[in-house]
């Protein structure tokens, strides 16, 4: 029970930055690892309890759940006992307290955490005063009484169990460690030491890059955190056991065993959430069986975002396919190679025997991109009970003229073996249809019609076809996604000329909400077989999520570089209310 009480405490407490009184260099030792500064704490509380998703989690119940009446009686009482002793809000209390600042940092050298809140003198010591009123009562009963002392004839020091914490003119420090707290009230009492942080390599390397002021939430950890306990020799390893991964993020694990710092920044309103993680990084520090990634000169570009009517998401990504397949040996474990080597096997009986990795993933450029859009069914197709949205694969050729007439008969052999598996099994047949329109290869497969009073199935969602042009290769679930794409203008990327971007994915929630909408019966169903819910408690969450999603505008993760820094970022945009 204390324990959940202190972390009340510390939660009260710790709500924004350190600017004024005494700068965060000179008030942590040079050990110092790592480093968290909130800013702005009243704004972001309140655009935080005042969040749509917020609200919509309230109206589920949801907030009611997470806190119970016990704990929401003793905040309501702090609140109140606040406001009855300092004649304020309790927003407007939590802005004088915290109008210089609150860091929490980390020390390696003592193994100490230290909070520190630093706000208006009068302020800080009442709040402080009233936390420790009611602090005491609770530590007495579990057992571990407020012990007080005065350090350094100034100072008034009080610890329960192995935590610390004192105020000093403005100044609230509570810690884990005696030796961190004491490093710390001696930089308050004017005794700098000759080493602080300011002196860290890596710390001022980071707060070159990024102004800690700037963000609601700012993080920093150097090269000796990062790297303890083998963490980023795990995630190499991990990428070894999984091809995916390895694709995804095998490129950012050199940067992170090599870079002396990482940041990490977080910035809220209501409207909008950006999240962005930023390391150094060197082109010399990627391996050679990793030139996949970012290209052999460390140049490679991701294509242009293409976002035709109906996007759900789109992915663009900077990879050479065919080594990031190929190179098993260098880049996998055995049982992962073992794996490719069956998936090879089986794919060369149907390929004519060419190789997949050499010949089909070899004949692309490095950079393709993924389109997740809507399904719109044209006027007499079959539209099945289950909508599904249209996909599509677009890249480059390496050299077309040779490659599209073997990629065509490839397609051509690939549909005839999924019909001969599908006679056998008594599945569906799908029919072909070739069309050559001054050199651009359009090749169309549909599933013949069912008859008449027959059930529409879900694999009448997808028209497969494979359009080659000498621009682009482009394999879609659905004609009428690759039509679109063949024609689509890539956006205008509005990107300083000095930032590659790798990788950039964008996902729209009003999209989504459309393609659940159209399946709003069979989530409804679904509902209610697997939770045995009635219509109407079922019809009341699946719209819950219906609108949960739509208050999703975009999402947008992008991966880009300069040459001296890698930035990894997750955008979240709301609809305004």
């Amino acid at each position: 029970m204390f324990v959940r009480y202190l972390l009340v405490l510390i939660a009260v407490l710790s709500s924004t930055v350190l600017h004024a009184q005494r700068s965060i260099e000179e008030l942590l030792p040079a050990s110092t690892a790592a480093v968290l500064k909130v800013n702005h704490a009243r704004q972001f509380i309140e655009d935080l309890l005042e969040h749509p998703l917020v609200n919509l989690a309230k109206d589920a119940g949801a907030y009611e759940q997470s806190i119970t009446d016990e704990q929401q009686a003793q905040l309501d009482a702090i609140k109140t006992q606040v406001k009855a002793t300092l004649g304020i809000e309790w927003n407007e209390a939590i802005d004088q307290l915290t109008s210089d600042g609150v860091i929490v940092a980390f020390d390696p050298a003592t193994q100490g955490v230290v909070v520190i809140v630093q706000g208006e003198d009068d302020t800080v010591k009442k709040v402080f005063e009233i936390l420790l009123t009611t602090l005491k009562p609770w530590a007495a009963l579990s057992g571990n009484p407020v012990n007080e002392g005065v350090y350094r004839d100034t100072i008034t020091g009080y610890q329960i169990a192995d935590v610390r914490f004192a105020v000093h003119e403005g100044t609230f420090v509570i810690t884990n460690s005696r030796d961190l707290g004491r490093t710390t009230l001696d930089s308050l009492l004017g005794d700098v030491p000759s080493e602080s942080l300011a002196s860290n390599s890596a710390y001022k390397q980071a707060i070159a890059s990024t102004d800690p002021d700037d963000h609601t939430l700012w993080f920093w950890a150097d090269s000796k955190l990062t790297n303890q306990d083998g963490g980023v020799a795990q995630l190499d390893l991990a990428m070894r056991e999984n091809m995916l991964a390895e694709l995804l993020f095998g490129g950012i694990t050199n940067q992170l065993r090599n870079s002396e710092y990482l940041t990490a920044t977080l910035d809220f309103s209501k409207e909008q959430l950006r999240f962005a993680m930023r390391t150094a990084h060197d082109h010399q520090w990627v391996p050679e069986r990793r030139y996949y990634y970012f290209g052999e000169d460390g140049k490679g570009t991701a294509p242009a975002l293409l976002q035709p009517e109906g996007t759900i998401a789109s992915l663009s990504m900077y990879r050479d396919l065919a080594p990031w397949y190929l190179l098993g040996p260098e880049l996998y474990s055995a049982g992962v190679n073992e794996g490719i080597a069956q998936v090879d096997s089986q794919l060369s009986n149907f390929l004519g025997g060419k190789d997949f990795g050499e010949d089909i993933l070899g004949a692309l450029d490095p950079g393709f991109q993924l389109v997740v859009v809507d399904h719109e069914f044209k006027e007499g197709e079959p539209v099945p009970g289950v909508k599904v949205p249209g996909f599509a694969l677009v890249s480059k050729l390496r050299d077309p003229e040779v490659l599209k007439p073997e990629l065509r008969r490839q397609f051509i052999s690939f549909v005839g073996f999924l019909n001969l598996i599908s006679g056998m099994e008594g599945g569906s047949q799908l029919d072909i249809d070739i069309q050559n329109n001054n050199g651009n290869i359009v090749l169309t497969t549909a599933f013949l019609k069912p008859q008449p009073n027959q059930p529409v199935s879900i694999q009448y969602n997808f028209t497969p076809t494979l359009i080659l042009t000498d621009e682009l290769f482009i394999l879609s679930s659905t004609k009428h996604l690759a039509e679109t794409l063949q024609n689509e203008r890539p956006l205008k990327r509005r990107n300083p000329s000095n930032r590659t971007i790798n990788t950039q994915f964008q996902l729209f929630g009003s999209t989504i909400q459309q393609v659940l909408g159209k399946n709003r019966e069979l989530l409804i169903t679904q509902n209610m077989l697997d939770k045995g819910a009635s219509r109407e408690q079922a019809d009341a969450e699946v719209d819950l999520v219906l609108d949960g999603v739509d208050l999703l505008q975009l999402l947008e993760l992008k991966l880009e570089h300069t040459d001296s820094e890698l930035t990894f970022s997750i955008d979240l945009n709301f609809k305004g209310e």
